[in-house]
């Protein structure tokens, strides 16, 4: 499944600030990939399945490709506390 993401570096912590949009804040800064490999990594953790950012590798808008299908992606982001 490709998942449009809005990325917000340069915070204390990682966490998904909503999701409609997904809006992801996370600790790293946008320099020398470092956003990026922490987005790859934190999705891993959260959806247990393959991660590729396919498009945005300069953006704050980014294109993420979740290795699982559309229904399993909406329901563990639906479960999140926000």
């Amino acid at each position: 499944m490709l998942l449009e993401v809005k990325v917000k570096p340069n915070n204390s912590c990682f966490r998904i600030k909503s999701i409609d949009p997904v809006v992801v804040e996370i600790v790293s800064p946008p320099k020398e990939g470092k956003a990026n490999t922490e987005i790859v990594k934190e999705f891993k953790k959260l959806f247990n399945a393959d991660i590729k950012i396919i498009k945005g590798l300069k953006s704050k808008n980014k294109v993420v490709s979740i290795d699982l299908p559309e229904d399993e992606v909406n329901n563990k982001l639906n479960q999140l506390q926000l």
